[in-house]
């Protein structure tokens, strides 16, 4: 890595000076060649940010692909099921400005919709897209460096499953 160590095992993640053990993690964000991870708030508070080219790195796409899973089953899992419990419990998670998420479903600076009125998410074109139930319009769509963008499908999807369960 260009001289500086990179490290990531199911204890930590770390890039030269700076690390964090996962069970800290509270977010993450992943995009073209940039992982990040770090606590609240952001911009005050320890995080990891590790850029990934071919003159940084021999293999940058495996090596990113690598920290994401690592992230996917160290920190995001958890957080994940944190956020979910919040809007469980009633809070507002905002998840970027202007879209907060909540226990009966997703609020955007124009439009609010009830779980039944979201199909799901998925990752596409740099972005995480909120389809509607007909699986077709796109009413939200994320950065994917917004911190814990990542984490939107599957927070979704708990949630949705939520209602499913409380609708048997």
């Amino acid at each position: 890595m260009g001289g500086v160590p990179l490290r990531a095992d199911a204890r930590l993640v770390s890039y030269g000076a700076a690390g964090l053990p996962w069970d800290a993690v509270q977010w993450g964000a992943y995009w073209a060649g940039v992982f990040q991870v770090g606590r609240f708030p952001i911009g005050g508070a320890p995080r990891v940010e590790v850029l990934l080219d071919v003159h940084t790195c021999a293999e940058p796409e495996a090596t990113w692909a690598r920290l994401v899973e690592w992230f996917r089953v160290t920190a995001g899992r958890r957080v994940v099921a944190e956020l979910a419990a919040l809007a469980r419990a009633g809070e507002l998670i905002t998840l970027a400005p202007g879209l907060t998420v909540h226990r009966g479903g997703i609020r955007g600076d124009r439009m609010s919709l009830s779980w039944s009125a979201v199909s799901g998410a998925v990752v596409e074109n740099e972005r995480v897209a909120v389809r509607g139930s007909s699986g077709d319009a796109v009413p939200f769509q994320v950065p994917l460096y917004v911190p814990n963008a990542v984490l939107l499908p599957d927070l979704i999807a708990a949630l949705k499953r939520d209602r499913a369960a409380r609708a048997d």
